[in-house]
């Protein structure tokens, strides 16, 4: 239970570093002194976070109770997992703003949807990374 635990957190914080990134990327954010990282990550941490907190831990938990009855790749089965609830979760959050602005959600939707993945396929790839370490450590 632990080790779930440790892992998801290693997971949301991967995820949150390539998402902030592309978050700065996105906002055309130049990274010249501390102060414009400092900014940035701050942006990062106020926007970008809450949304891969409150996506990416129940993701992980379903999606690893789903992958217990897939016998064959699951590896494949897993990161298409991940990219759909990425892909959801970009649904949701445009679904959520379009609501109060109607006339940007059709602007907001590529940025939102790009940064959705950029967070869910490292979620994904750390997931199954940190699986198969688990797994040669027990085999061992």
């Amino acid at each position: 239970m632990i080790k779930d635990f440790i892992s998801m957190l290693i997971c949301i914080l991967v995820s949150f570093m390539y998402g902030h990134f592309v978050f700065l990327h996105l906002l055309d954010i130049k990274l010249v002194f501390l102060s414009d990282y400092t900014a940035g990550l701050l942006f990062a941490v106020l926007f970008l976070l809450p949304f891969i907190i409150a996506i990416g831990m129940p993701a992980y938990m379903i999606i690893n109770a789903l992958m217990k009855y897939i016998p064959k790749r699951k590896y494949i089965f897993e990161m298409l997992f991940y990219i759909i609830c990425g892909v959801v979760g970009a649904a949701a959050v445009v679904l959520l703003f379009s609501f109060q602005y109607l006339s940007k959600a059709q602007q907001i939707w590529k940025p939102i949807f790009i940064l959705s993945l950029s967070c869910a396929i490292p979620f994904g790839a750390t997931s199954i990374l940190l699986k198969n370490i688990r797994r040669s450590k027990d085999a061992t």
